[in-house]
């Protein structure tokens, strides 16, 4: 053969002697992935939060009071013919009655739902049985108690929450 290269046979990777190759497995190996945990660094001394400005908290507390008092109109549903008309009644009692009476109210603070119960006119049970009006009435009272009790000196506060809530309503 002359001018014809003869090709090589193809070799293996060398090896060390005395070591026989390994056997080379049908499956294919793969080294362990070693995913490392994520670094947690402790402060030396823990960072204060950043407390909420006065008027942060007074947002906040009133998307808090919206949202409640939406789900309590829709709970009440039953009672009442016009969302409007129980929220009108309501500023009306506010309004006449600077410090709306609310007895006994405990010594220890309640959340809005605690409040929400506990200034739930006994008149409500009767009403049941009553006239629409005479229950829109009572639902008025009872939003006026539970407004007056949740927010004693904000009175800006009570009918902003009554305007932006008769806003969703009448939307």
């Amino acid at each position: 053969m002359h001018g014809r290269i003869r090709p090589r046979p193809h070799k293996l990777t060398p090896w060390i002697k005395g070591i026989p190759p390994r056997p080379v497995s049908a499956r294919p190996v793969f080294p362990r992935r070693v995913v490392p945990r994520p670094l947690t660094l402790k402060p030396k001394h823990p960072s204060p939060e950043i407390p909420l400005s006065p008027e942060q908290l007074r947002q906040q507390h009133l998307e808090e009071m919206l949202q409640l008092v939406q789900s309590w109109l829709d709970e009440r549903d039953p009672d009442y013919q016009h969302a409007e008309n129980v929220l009108d009644k309501a500023r009306k009692l506010l309004a006449t009655r600077r410090d709306f009476p609310v007895r006994g109210l405990p010594e220890s603070p309640m959340s809005a739902e605690q409040l929400r119960d506990y200034t739930r006119p006994p008149e409500m049970d009767a009403a049941k049985s009553q006239s629409l009006s005479r229950r829109e009435e009572v639902c008025a009272l009872w939003l006026a108690r539970w407004l007056a009790a949740w927010e004693p000196r904000d009175e800006k506060l009570r009918n902003q929450v009554i305007d932006q809530t008769r806003g969703l309503v009448t939307a």
